[in-house]
C-alpha cells in the first residue's frame, strides 16, 4: 500500500498519466476486495492529513453548502424527481425539500477529504495502488461524503458485496444516518444533465 502524504498528494495532481488501469477495470485485477480494501485505505490516510500540509486553499464543504447545491437543482426548471433512483423517485420536488431539510446529520467532521472518489480515480498494477487521480476535488468535507461517493461507485462497477471490503480498509463504517444523507444528496446531484457529484 502506498503511503498517502501531502507531498504524494501535491505529486497526483501534477501528474497526467498513472500506470496501470484503474479499479473500474474489474477484469484486469486479481482480487477486486484487494482493490476495495486499498482504496478505502487511501481514503482514511486522505482524511488523517493535516490541511495546512496541503499548500491549497482547501474550500469548505460542509452540510449547508451540500444541501444548497441540492436545493438549487431541486428547484431548478429542469429537475424532474423521476430521474432519481427509487426510492427518491417517488416524491415530489417539495417532498425531497422537506426531507433534504428534515435529514440533514447533526455534526460534520470537516477533514481533507477527495470529493470524487469515484473507482476510476484509483489506479492499480498487480492489484497494487499506484495512484490517484481527481485530487484537484479536494475540499474540508465530512469524510461520509467520499465514502458515500466510492460506496455507490464499487457497488456499480465491483459489485454490492465488495463494498465491504472498502469499509475494512478504512477501518470502521460510517453514521447510517451521515450515509444516507450522502447518497440522497448524491442522487440529486447525478440528476441533471451535468451529473456533477463532485462537490
Amino acid at each position: 500500500m502506498v503511503e498517502i502524504s501531502a507531498a504524494r498528494i501535491k505529486e497526483y495532481i501534477a501528474q497526467s498519466e498513472f500506470a496501470g488501469s484503474n479499479a473500474n477495470d474489474s477484469d484486469k485485477h486479481y482480487s477486486v476486495e484487494k482493490v476495495a480494501n486499498q482504496i478505502g485505505e487511501s481514503l482514511k490516510q486522505i482524511h488523517g492529513l493535516d490541511p495546512k500540509s496541503l499548500d491549497q486553499n482547501l474550500e469548505t464543504h460542509d452540510w449547508q453548502y451540500l444541501n444548497a447545491k441540492a436545493e438549487a437543482i431541486i428547484n431548478s426548471n429542469e429537475f424532474d424527481p423521476k430521474n432519481l433512483a427509487a426510492p427518491y423517485s417517488k416524491y415530489t420536488a417539495d417532498e425531497l425539500l422537506t426531507n433534504l431539510k428534515l435529514s440533514i446529520p447533526d455534526t460534520c467532521d470537516l477533514v481533507p477529504s477527495h470529493g470524487n472518489p469515484i473507482t476510476e480515480n484509483f489506479w492499480f498494477k498487480k492489484d497494487e495502488l499506484t495512484g490517484i487521480s481527481g485530487l484537484e476535488t479536494m475540499a474540508l468535507s465530512d469524510p461520509v461524503w467520499d465514502l458515500a461517493v466510492t460506496h455507490l461507485s464499487i457497488q456499480e462497477s465491483l459489485g454490492a458485496a465488495v463494498v465491504f471490503a472498502m469499509y475494512d480498509g478504512y477501518g470502521k463504517e460510517p453514521s447510517v444516518a451521515k450515509l444516507d444523507h450522502c447518497i440522497f444528496l448524491i442522487n440529486i446531484l447525478n440528476s441533471t444533465s451535468t451529473k456533477a457529484a463532485v462537490i
